[in-house]
């Protein structure tokens, strides 16, 4: 007997943000349940209509995501696309999501994005290969794969591709283990604003 049993879906409707075509991009979001949701994305100026948007997202696509009503934001995968009366209806996946509420403890104030780049990290004169875990428009947290004697507050430069982050950071937090330590840095003054990724103020 196949299973019919479906995750329970609440009738909440509400305002939410998706980072589309590296823009941010606003829209409803209802039909919630545990793992899904459905999304109306709203018209957009840049976009001639509902068809050309629809263009920008494949079935399969990670997109950043952020309710500030209901404190959550992060990864959401999009599993179907459809356009009705010329507007784009998305169903989607909650893939990876942070829920502020749980989380008051740590305040961010801008979204920070999943993103893997490779670079460098300059202090003390010496330069240490390392890969970042996720970014924002004012930090990031990186991986340096050696243990290393950081001070808390501590001005460094960085060096990091794909996108192009180079500039002044300042040491916010560290954690070292065994053969690596993870840090999490604030720019200080970067080359030029990091470009391309979602800045939802949250």
């Amino acid at each position: 007997m196949p299973n019919t049993k479906r995750d329970y879906r609440t009738n909440l409707s509400v305002n939410a943000l998706v980072f589309l075509d590296k823009k941010e991009v606003a829209c409803t979001i209802s039909d919630i349940s545990i793992t899904g949701a459905q999304l109306e994305i709203h018209p957009q100026p840049h976009f001639k209509n509902a068809m050309m948007l629809a263009e920008f997202i494949e079935i399969g696509d990670e997109v950043d995501f952020s309710v500030e009503e209901m404190h959550f934001d992060g990864k959401i995968k999009v599993v179907r696309k459809e356009i009705k009366n010329d507007k784009l209806y998305l169903s989607i996946e909650l893939d990876d999501l942070f829920f502020g509420l749980e989380n008051l403890a740590y305040k961010r104030k801008v979204y920070r994005t999943s993103h893997r780049m490779s670079g460098l990290i300059i202090m003390n004169g010496k330069s240490y290969e390392a890969v970042s875990q996720n970014i924002s428009a004012n930090g990031l947290t990186a991986t340096i794969f050696e243990e290393v004697d950081i001070i808390n507050g501590a001005e460094l430069t960085i060096n990091f591709y794909d996108p192009d982050v180079n500039g002044k950071a300042r040491v916010i937090w560290h954690k070292t283990e065994s053969e690596k330590t993870l840090i999490g840095l604030e720019f200080i003054q970067l080359m030029e604003p990091v470009k391309g990724i979602a800045t939802f103020k949250i």
